[in-house]
């Protein structure tokens, strides 16, 4: 029985960044349709219409009214997050790769033509194998 899994990820880091960090989190696809469910429902509980951490830790955006401003209502928010998360979870990559070295390797090869630090951590995220089976 063939199983299909998803892999969601996100990245950190720019231009003006010594390196790009591209972090991704692999589930079946049924275990993540759970999931999208219960993180609209978090949502809606802590009335915010999206998650952005840049934004939260900032209170920028939704995250500016009043009740924001209490250290315990964030870790709750957070906390819930977590659980979400961690219930949907089967498996975690990530990677990092250094702009200083992508330069260094792109002079010889011009990976620039191709590739972009973000395109080669994910590449390398991406699963060769299934998590469970190893085929």
């Amino acid at each position: 029985m063939m199983l299909a899994y998803t892999a969601y990820f996100d990245a950190s880091g720019k231009q003006d960044h010594p390196e790009t960090v591209v972090a991704g989190i692999v589930s079946p696809v049924h275990v993540w349709e759970r999931y999208e469910v219960d993180w609209r429902l978090a949502l809606c509980q802590f009335d915010v219409p999206y998650f952005h951490m840049k934004e939260f830790t900032a209170s920028q955006g939704p995250y500016t009214a009043a009740r924001w401003k209490s250290e315990g209502y964030r870790a709750r928010f957070l906390g819930t997050l977590a659980v979400i998360v961690k219930s949907a979870t089967l498996m975690t990559v990530a990677r990092v790769l250094k702009h200083s070295l992508f330069a260094e390797v792109n002079k010889e090869y011009e990976l620039d033509t191709r590739f972009n630090p973000y395109v080669i951590c994910s590449l390398d995220c991406a699963p060769q194998r299934s998590p469970k089976t190893g085929q």
